[in-house]
């Protein structure tokens, strides 16, 4: 290419931007071969910025081909005088393109920002799924062996409840649509649940015969669906006062009653059976916290049956005896350092005997021992 012009040359590598672009394109739309149609996920992000443009061809360039895209070799090797050679070398790059977007290849890191993480969910392969309800969108994270966001259910208009049922469908109770929506593994949303009835959907379980649990906090009542989508029955009207989360132990119903600083225990026909807890009270001591609540956010119970509480205003989970209610434990505490928690908004356990704590205003999730 000796005489070539500086501008030719920008021309060119500009022209081999596009059509790595345009390769990019067919690849993520499932071009790489019948396994891909579904794909979403794209190891082409090779600066793991949320993006595939410019800067990841530039990375690609140097970590794969050895070469720097902005040369005159580059142009050499896309530009060839000859038709049929520049025809058969652009297959060439395609072949190693599709090759290199394959199946797969790992998940992306996500764009956007997970800012005010809300509630929580482990999945059964060891993925934990956030919801946030300012960013729309509900975030899975991977244990390698920090939490690592690979995932990123988006565009869902104040997503609260997250949970996932057997077999991997992704439920979401989505407050600015008054519903609950479920979400296929590729984000394809594939049916709704109580339009219509749901007005503020902030938590949601499963108890062992697949039926869903939605603590509605607007209509104060948790209402129970059947594995097909049909209204159960609903449970709590009269006794609750704004239900924000849930738990599901054999055959008990533990719901988090913020409203009245307790959490009410019911069979799964909806029948009361016990109520735990209170608000916090001052003595000549000081405060009376342990066993009660100032702020009840959310509620779990571990491997052991023992009842976790969390108190977004104190910023701490109290650990109950499930039956009596009587206090035993507590872990967590009020702050902005490592291990510390501001306005938790939710909690899940998973067979690790960890904690997952969505930690809305440190803006992180803090992954706690259970003791």
């Amino acid at each position: 290419m000796r005489g070539t012009t500086t501008r030719a040359r920008r021309g060119r590598a500009s022209r081999f931007i596009r059509n790595l672009a345009v390769i990019a394109l067919l690849a993520s739309l499932g071009f790489g071969g019948p396994s891909c149609k579904r794909r979403h996920h794209h190891k082409s992000d090779q600066n793991r910025d949320g993006l595939i443009d410019v800067q990841d061809v530039v990375v690609f360039a140097g970590i794969h081909l050895g070469r720097d895209w902005q040369t005159v070799v580059w142009c050499q090797w896309l530009e060839g005088d000859d038709r049929h050679l520049k025809k058969k070398r652009l297959r060439k790059l395609f072949a190693f393109m599709v090759e290199y977007f394959a199946c797969d290849s790992p998940p992306p890191a996500v764009a956007s920002a997970n800012d005010y993480p809300t509630r929580l969910a482990w999945a059964s392969d060891g993925r934990l799924y956030v919801s946030d309800a300012l960013a729309g969108s509900v975030f899975v994270y991977e244990r390698r062996p920090e939490l690592t966001p690979v995932a990123e259910y988006k565009n869902l208009a104040k997503p609260l409840g997250v949970a996932l049922d057997a077999s991997g469908i992704l439920y979401v109770g989505v407050d600015g649509r008054n519903r609950v929506e479920l979400y296929d593994a590729g984000s394809n949303l594939i049916a709704t649940i109580g339009d219509g009835a749901i007005r503020m959907p902030n938590d949601l379980t499963f108890d062992a015969a697949g039926n869903l649990y939605v603590a509605d906090s607007q209509s104060n009542r948790v209402w129970v669906y059947d594995p097909t989508g049909v209204l159960l029955r609903s449970i709590g009207q009269g006794e609750l006062r704004f239900p924000v989360a849930l738990a599901v132990s054999g055959a008990e119903l533990y719901v988090a009653d913020q409203g009245n600083h307790q959490v009410k225990v019911f069979d799964l026909q909806g029948n009361l059976l016990r109520v735990l807890g209170g608000r916090v009270s001052q003595g000549s001591l000081g405060y009376k916290w342990q066993g009660k609540f100032v702020r009840l956010e959310a509620v779990a119970i571990d491997a052991a049956g023992r009842l976790h509480a969390l108190d977004s205003q104190q910023g701490l989970i109290e650990v109950l005896d499930a039956t009596t209610g009587t206090f035993l434990t507590s872990y967590g505490e009020k702050g902005t350092g490592p291990g510390q928690l501001s306005l938790p908004m939710g909690i899940a356990m998973n067979s690790a005997g960890e904690t997952a704590v969505s930690d809305s205003e440190n803006q992180r999730i803090e992954i706690l021992p259970v003791p």
